[in-house]
């Protein structure tokens, strides 16, 4: 963010007009631009003080803009760590829902083969169709 007008322009300037004003006292004498110089060289002044002030309001909003942009990177990086941990917290509960259930399903398989080991120990091969070998 260049400023349009520099402290070297308001140098420059007042330069510029010294060396007209000298010009004109030269050939019509200091008497009849005394005020119009005062009035310039004020003017020159209030410029001056503006653009300084102006320079420390852009040097303050470059530092604000700065801090800015570190705020939203950060404020980036914690949306995405908030993210993966949202991302992990439903994996780890899937993964836990789905070893429950696999958990369950071992559980249910291993009690149904004890059933039936014990159906298969305390019956005769007569009783049950599948033991029979007369046929």
């Amino acid at each position: 963010m260049q400023p349009i007008l520099q402290l070297k322009d308001v140098y420059d300037i007042a330069q510029s007009v010294g060396e007209h004003f000298q010009q004109l006292t030269q050939r019509f004498g200091n008497a009849s631009f005394v005020d119009l110089v005062n009035t310039v060289v004020n003017s020159l002044e209030h410029l001056e003080t503006f653009i300084q002030s102006n320079q420390k309001l852009q040097a303050r909003v470059c530092k604000l803009l700065l801090d800015n942009d570190s705020l939203l990177k950060e404020n980036d990086n914690l949306k995405i760590e908030s993210l993966k941990n949202a991302v992990s917290a439903a994996g780890l509960a899937q993964s836990r829902e789905i070893n429950s259930s696999t958990h369950f399903q071992i559980e249910t398989t291993q009690l149904s083969h004890k059933v039936l080991c014990v159906v298969c120990v305390h019956s005769s091969p007569g009783n049950l169709g599948i033991f029979r070998t007369d046929k």
